[in-house]
């Protein structure tokens, strides 16, 4: 399965997923799910706002697996 989402603002992602920037404000990433199964894809969004808020862009991060 692919993903793609936008994310509008001054954005951190962290993930493990693999996620890659597919445009300054969207985040793309992709898993491999077999039918019927479930599988979790934990991500974390840091929105900066107000004075903390330097670009609109989003920065994407990996996260090393636990």
């Amino acid at each position: 399965m692919e993903i793609r989402r936008v994310l509008p603002g001054h954005i951190v992602f962290r993930s493990s997923l693999g996620a890659k920037n597919f445009d300054y404000q969207t985040v793309e990433y992709r898993a491999t799910v077999k039918p019927t199964e479930k599988a979790s894809l934990n991500y974390e969004v840091l929105q900066h706002q107000g004075r903390n808020a330097k670009q609109s862009n989003v920065t994407v991060e990996a996260v090393p697996v636990r």
